[in-house]
């Protein structure tokens, strides 16, 4: 099961056109929607509709499951930053550097991104490919 899913029935009580049959959805934050279930009920309001009606690139597929992890995930690591500086706010830390390995990866490029709206500087380093 990915993040993402696929209405595949919906409910009666569903009056908006927004949503249908066959059209593409992501979790918009409820972590209780069941992210290892095969299928899930919830409300219209614990899912963002996606613009897309098929998702025949595996490219896309794969990104669309990591759509709601990465971003989360570079926060909560940044977000811990005042307690390992010892320091009281993130704005406290604004000016400090973090260095990161794998900073090409898609945690990388959200730690990227988050560190820069919370002032703080980055050091990253990539892995390249090995020639062979």
């Amino acid at each position: 099961m990915y993040i993402y899913e696929k209405i595949v029935n919906r409910g009666k009580a569903i009056n908006s056109s927004k949503y249908g049959n066959g059209d593409y959805v992501v979790s918009s934050g409820n972590v209780m929607l069941g992210t290892w279930s095969e299928y899930i009920v919830c409300r219209s309001q614990d899912v963002a509709h996606l613009q897309a009606k098929s998702i025949k690139d595996r490219r896309l597929e794969l990104q669309l499951a990591q759509l709601t992890v990465n971003g989360c995930t570079a926060y909560r690591l940044l977000y811990l930053l005042p307690e390992i500086l010892k320091k009281k706010s993130v704005e406290d830390c604004r000016g400090h550097y973090i260095l990161q390995n794998a900073a090409n990866s898609a945690v990388g490029e959200a730690v990227i991104q988050v560190a820069k709206k919370f002032g703080l500087k980055t050091i990253n380093i990539i892995r390249g490919s090995v020639q062979g």
